[in-house]
């Protein structure tokens, strides 16, 4: 073997190195990896040319059938329809604690109207003058109807945000107090076969009036307690994040629908 030949050698090994490194790299571009379709009509839009937003510079797809405009990292439907199932699961868990929360302290009202009004025949009953002003009016059963009915109209109140007034969810929760202390009282005296407008003796009205009063002022006041709450035991920007939320859920449209709505134009 010639010199030559000897030289020309590793140039040709070499050769194909060579051409492995100087080849080309193709990088598919983001929203072309995998099918995309237009989330307003289905069109695929898939190879499509990608154009950029003038106003919010954002690549996005523009959907020859409707002229829909779409961002290229829009969510692809199996995962539009997982997140859709969470959420819809996540929204029936919350709706039904809630609607336990207020069913149960309206059952709570109803035996606590009961109770009582057990306790008055039987004070009465063992009396020797059977007098109508018998029963005792202490400041324990005050305390006892003032703080649960605070207690009731504060918690849900905070679960009912949407309900954009607070005296409003006040004198709702008041009227469901009201007929839950009705039934409650009904019941006591269908099963003890005594008289129902015998039950609400001055006594017993009034502490009914001290707690749906109560419920009312609850409902009504939360809302500033919680805010003075937050603001102190927050950060500034958590306290003013967390507060912007919650007052948007009263919102009658959301913050998203309306940039949904804005976007399609």
């Amino acid at each position: 073997m010639t010199e030559a030949e000897q030289t020309q050698l590793p140039a040709a090994t070499d050769l194909p190195h060579q051409e492995k490194d100087s080849a080309p790299r193709h990088s598919s571009k983001l929203g072309e990896e995998l099918p995309v379709f237009c989330e307003r009509c289905g069109y695929s839009l898939y190879g499509l040319a990608q154009i950029r937003c003038e106003q919010c510079t954002i690549l996005q797809f523009h959907c020859p059938e409707c002229g829909h405009h779409q961002p290229i990292n829009t969510l692809r439907p199996a995962a539009q329809t997982l997140i859709g199932r969470i959420r819809g699961g996540w929204l029936a868990m919350v709706i039904f604690f809630k609607v336990n929360l207020i069913a149960w302290c309206l059952i709570g009202w109803g035996g606590l109207a009961a109770g009582f009004t057990s306790q008055f025949d039987w004070v009465e009953d063992n009396v020797h003058n059977h007098s109508a002003n018998a029963p005792a009016f202490d400041l324990p059963s005050v305390l006892l109807f003032l703080l649960y009915g605070l207690a009731f109209g504060m918690v849900v109140r905070m679960a009912l945000l949407r309900w954009k007034r607070g005296w409003a969810v006040g004198l709702t929760l008041a009227a469901l107090v009201a007929l839950a202390v009705v039934i409650g009282v009904w019941l006591e005296r269908w099963d003890s076969h005594r008289g129902f407008v015998s039950a609400f003796r001055p006594q017993f009205v009034t502490l009914i009036s001290i707690g749906i009063l109560s419920v009312i002022v609850g409902a009504s006041v939360i809302w500033p307690i919680w805010t003075i709450l937050v603001h102190a035991f927050l950060p500034k920007r958590t306290a003013h994040v967390l507060l912007n939320w919650q007052r948007s859920l009263s919102n009658e449209v959301s913050a998203l629908s309306r940039e949904t709505s804005v976007g399609g134009v």
